[in-house]
This record gives C-alpha cells, sequence and structure tokens, in this order.
C-alpha cells in the first residue's frame, strides 16, 4: 500500500554522513545580502583585499560546479575559514586563506551560500538545522538507506521535504514542521541523487531519470507485474536509466535515452532487484541465499529435468543457491565464498528449495522425484506479535496455474494444512490475527482448481482461518513462496501431471 505524504517545508543543502545541515534566519540572509553587495563593489586595488572570510556552520562539501549533483572535490570542516567570492546561483567559488589573486579559475570549488556564515553568525538556532530539497520525479521513501528496504511513503515532484544526516548517498527526511534534529524522527531515506534544489528541479531532458544496476541476471517484463510477458533480461551491473516508479516497479530505459517518455522504455524492473552502484559490490560472505530440499532432491548438469545428473542433495542438507533463471538456481556448498556460476555444483529446480522454516512442507517434488512421499507438515512456531491481513487476492495465470496472495503488515508465514476426500480443502491459519474485511467472507474465483475461498476469524482465540474450496477431480501440485520485502505470501496452485 503507497502511502502519500504531504508535507510543506523550507531547507538547505547537506553534504555528509556525519554533517549538520542548517537553515538561515531571516536576519542571517540579511547579512548575505549585505555580503553580496560588498563583494559587487570589491576592487583589485590589492589583490589581499578581494573575497569574504566565511566558515562552514557544518562540516561542509567543495563541489567542482555550482550543483549539490557535480563532482566532490574536498570537504570543509565546521569553523574552517575561507575566502569567498564570485557568488552566482546561490553558490560561491571558494578559495584558501593565502589566495592572493582574484581568479575564480584558482578556486577550490564551489559551496552552496546558505552553509556559510561569518563568524558572528556561527552559532545556529537548533530550529535551523537541515536543508529543504525537492524530488526529481516521484520518490519513495525507504525505512533505511536502501532500494531494497521497506517502503514508508512517497514525495511528489516539487514536494518540499527537510533533509539530513547524509550517508550512503541517502538523506533523512523530515516533514518541514520537524524542529528538533533527532534522526529517530525522520519519516524514511531517499537515495540522494534523486533530490534537488528548487532552483535545479527543472531538468534537461538529458538528465531525467536515475542510473541504476541489477543485483543479478534481471528479467524485464511487459508490463508492471512478474506474469506479464518477457521482453529482455539485465546482466548483472549492467546500468540503465530508470523512471515512473509506480507499485514497485521502475519504467527501464537505455542509457542513450534522451526523452523522457515512459512509452520508450524497454520495459519494466521490479525495483527491490535494482541497486545504485555503490551497492552493487556484494562481499562474497553475503552473496546468495541459504536453501534446504524438500525431500532427496536431483542435482543437474543444465537448467533441465532431462540433464545429466550430477548429485543429489539429502533432505536437510543446505546449499547456497544464486542465479535463478527458467525457475533452476545454480546450487554451492555453503562455504563457497567466490560468486562463480561456472564454480556451481549444478542446478535444481527452484519449487524443490524451501528456507529452513518450511522443509516440511507437503507436496510432489515434481515429475523428477516421484517416489518422494509428501512430508508430514511441521507447525511452524508463530509469533506472538499481532498481524493484520491487509489482502487477499486470487489470480490465474496463463500457463494454468492458480495463485493466492494474501498481503501482511510484517513478515508472516501461515500454517497449512490439508482436508482429502469428497471434499478437499486447503487450511491456512494465522494466529493473533486482526478483523478480516466482509468482503473475505466468501469469494468465488472461477478457478479450475480453486473454487471458493472462505475466510473467518475466531474471535476468542484471535485465530483467522483461510480455507481454499479445492475441485476434486485433480492431484495437485502445492508450491509456497514469501516475499519478505513486500510482506507477501502466494501459494501457487498447478495440475499434478
Amino acid at each position: 500500500m503507497r502511502i502519500i505524504i504531504t508535507i510543506a517545508v523550507m531547507v538547505l543543502e547537506l553534504l555528509t554522513g556525519t554533517v549538520l545541515g542548517t537553515i538561515l534566519t531571516v536576519g542571517q540572509k540579511a547579512n548575505y545580502a549585505e555580503a553580496s553587495t560588498t563583494l559587487e563593489h570589491v576592487t583589485d586595488s590589492t589583490a589581499s583585499e578581494w573575497g569574504t572570510i566565511m566558515y562552514p556552520k557544518a562540516n561542509t562539501n567543495i563541489r567542482a560546479n555550482r550543483s549539490a549533483a557535480s563532482k566532490l572535490e574536498g570537504q570543509l570542516k565546521t569553523d574552517q575559514p575561507v575566502k569567498v567570492d564570485f557568488l552566482k546561483d546561490d553558490w560561491y567559488a571558494v578559495f584558501p586563506m593565502t589566495q592572493a589573486e582574484r581568479n575564480e579559475k584558482k578556486a577550490l570549488g564551489y559551496i552552496y551560500a546558505p552553509l556559510l556564515v561569518d563568524k558572528l553568525n556561527a552559532t545556529i538556532p537548533a530550529s535551523d538545522w537541515g536543508r529543504i530539497m525537492y524530488p526529481k520525479p516521484n520518490a519513495n521513501i525507504r525505512a533505511n538507506r536502501s532500494a531494497a528496504s521497506k517502503l514508508e511513503g512517497q514525495l511528489k515532484t516539487d514536494q518540499p521535504i527537510k533533509v539530513d544526516f547524509l550517508q550512503d548517498d541517502w538523506y533523512a527526511v523530515f516533514p518541514m514542521t520537524q524542529t528538533e534534529r533527532n534522526e529517530k524522527k525522520a519519516l524514511g531515506y531517499i537515495y540522494a541523487p534523486l533530490l534537488v534544489d528548487k532552483l535545479n528541479t527543472t531538468i534537461p531532458t538529458s538528465e531525467w531519470g536515475t542510473i541504476m544496476y541489477p543485483k543479478a541476471n534481471t528479467n524485464i517484463r511487459a508490463n508492471r507485474s512478474a506474469e506479464s510477458k518477457l521482453e529482455g533480461q539485465l546482466k548483472t551491473d549492467q546500468p540503465v536509466k530508470v523512471d515512473f516508479l509506480q507499485d514497485d516497479w521502475y519504467a527501464v530505459f537505455p542509457m542513450t535515452q534522451t526523452e523522457r517518455n515512459e512509452k520508450k522504455a524497454l520495459g519494466y524492473v521490479y525495483a527491490s532487484l535494482l541497486v545504485d552502484k555503490l551497492n552493487a559490490t556484494i562481499p562474497t560472505s553475503e552473496w546468495g541465499t541459504i536453501m534446504y530440499p524438500k525431500p532427496n532432491t536431483n542435482i543437474r548438469a543444465n537448467r533441465s529435468s532431462a540433464s545429466k545428473l550430477e548429485g543429489q542433495l539429502k533432505t536437510d542438507e543446505p546449499v547456497k543457491v544464486d542465479f535463478l533463471q527458467d525457475d533452476w538456481y545454480a546450487v554451492f556448498p555453503v562455504t563457497q565464498a567466490e560468486r562463480i556460476e561456472k564454480q556451481a555444483l549444478g542446478y535444481v529446480y527452484a519449487p524443490l528449495l524451501v528456507d529452513k522454516q518450511e522443509h516440511n512442507s507437503f507436496g510432489s517434488t515434481a515429475s523428477e522425484e516421484k517416489s518422494a512421499q509428501d512430508a508430514p507438515r511441521k507447525k511452524i512456531e508463530t509469533e506472538s506479535l499481532a498481524v493484520d491481513v491487509k489482502d487477499i487476492a486470487f489470480k490465474a495465470t496463463v500457463d494454468g496455474k492458480e495463485l493466492l496472495f494474501i498481503e501482511f503488515d510484517r513478515f508472516y508465514k501461515p500454517t497449512i494444512s490439508r482436508i482429502e476426500g469428497e471434499k478437499p480443502r486447503i487450511v491456512l491459519e494465522i494466529k493473533n490475527a486482526s478483523a478480516l474485511k466482509k468482503d473475505w467472507s466468501a469469494i468465488n474465483t472461477g478457478g479450475n482448481f480453486i473454487r471458493k475461498i472462505r475466510s473467518r476469524l475466531d474471535t476468542k482465540t484471535r485465530t483467522a482461518r483461510i480455507v481454499l474450496d479445492m475441485a476434486p477431480e485433480y492431484d495437485y501440485f502445492i508450491n509456497q513462496a514469501f516475499y519478505k520485502t513486500d510482506n507477501m505470501y502466494s501459494l501457487e496452485i498447478s495440475d499434478k501431471k
């Protein structure tokens, strides 16, 4: 669910992870006006008389040009004096104190003027911290400094916000009314290149969008859906220009695209699969995912059940998996440090692997494991915290599968069981649940496998039950999936052939 946050504020510029940003008082703005007037009347009669001595309010970045997006040339420490001149577009050219010649070409670089004060004004009221900035396009607010973290809300284009605590190219963002400089009170975090000062909000067509990189080989889809047509694939670390973020999907464009036109996009990529360059390099110890086979499971030489048998995983034998493609994982020993597909043990069909808590899930192991028995279901210990069911949805895919989606307010794994006989059912239990919507009490799906979805809450035990009334004439293959980033649980039903 997207949260639109409407706020009205004012800000300046903040430029490092440990930096204090500041806002000038009316009196301070007047002093700047006086400073600029003084500079306009400076003469070059003596080299030592030009410029004005000023001080940064906090640790402050020096930029190559008059733009917060330009190259970083260095940093001034709090109260470190510099000589400034050539004020233009609210940016000063800054020089070392020993600079004798008034020559802009010899400047160390440029600093946003409101970040500098004369010594008398260096004491800043607590309410004047932070910097006012604006998103270039609609920009997501994230729970942490990562594009993969939880979505906390969204800013509309040109909606002002107060920013501070710049770190790893992410700003903590605050409502304009926030007076206390306390990172714990931030609305969340926004990737810094998505923010500009008001003067720079008009972006040349060649500068729109954001450059991002896929974490791994990543599919490009025709629409904002994992079920939509496959349009192509991005290779790991292949840069693309992204824009038009909606429902956690980016429209992606080639790097050479100059016109900001969604119709000219290559397609769409799920936002959590993309990272900025700084985060694209993954420590070797952190790549991959540890998973477990449901029953004894074959390792194949290629992504096909018809390919050569390379070995077998025993039940509960952990492996590191990566390079998901065509529903097959490359599998590695858990001690594997280097992320190289050529060093894989082989490939395993993804639905045969589960995380540890689900390793006893029932269901067939697919065609190459015909002899495997359904594993008994081990109940999962439910967390004591309350859980809210935000949505229940049904979807039938073009390849004949049927999907149940349950969205929670936090990551949650329901308990699953089945009832066989003339009226087969699949039952999902959710402990410590809040009220369910009346619309979910009976959903007629029109599906071939799932005929009806029924939901009810036992108010005494606070246990919610979601019951799937199944068609009796089929045998089913059941696959569960958990999407931690989106707090989403899915159940996939397909015909066991």
